[in-house]
């Protein structure tokens, strides 16, 4: 994917599986790369992934079965689990309106990017810029990148959703 942002670096620290004292501490990186998807605006990729709360640790430095899970499915939410991702959109570009069964934490780290909302009497559009952060609690949204395109940081926790005691449907991509 051609954005303007530089290419994303994971560096993973974990104890050795040998560590006694605390002290084994390996340290990973790798490159990550962003994984297009249909119609080549918008790119996607989990970076960590984890099932289970709290977390069993030491977890494997690249998050395997629980990246893999992620990447088959090409799912947002992890099921019973937690994952973070990094999300970017060419400039102009919309991601479609959706619900996912989650609580996500969106951290933009580049450019600027309108949070789509409903209302009754159609949509709310909210810019969010570099630095600030969107908490999104399993609602209806969809993103449009700003003029310089957009790039967030997101963890994205699974969750239980329900509203007056029913449970809302996800809305697939």
């Amino acid at each position: 994917m051609d954005l303007a942002f530089q290419p994303l670096r994971r560096v993973v620290t974990s104890h050795r599986l040998t560590d006694t004292g605390g002290t084994e501490v390996s340290v990973s990186s790798t490159a990550i790369e962003v994984d297009t998807l249909p119609g080549g605006q918008t790119g996607m990729n989990p970076v960590f992934a984890t099932t289970g709360l709290p977390v069993c640790l030491p977890q494997p430095t690249q998050g395997d079965d629980a990246l893999q899970q992620l990447r088959d499915t090409r799912s947002i939410v992890l099921t019973n689990g937690v994952n973070g991702r990094i999300v970017e959109m060419k400039p102009g570009s919309v991601f479609p309106m959706h619900r996912t069964h989650s609580i996500d934490y969106n951290i933009l780290l580049g450019g600027s990017v309108y949070l789509i909302t409903p209302t009754p009497d159609g949509e709310q559009k909210t810019l969010v810029r570099a630095g600030e952060v969107v908490i999104q609690q399993g609602t209806m949204h969809a993103w449009e990148a700003g003029p310089e395109g957009a790039r967030w940081f997101s963890v994205v926790l699974h969750a239980k959703y329900k509203v007056n005691g029913l449970e809302l449907p996800e809305i697939d991509l």
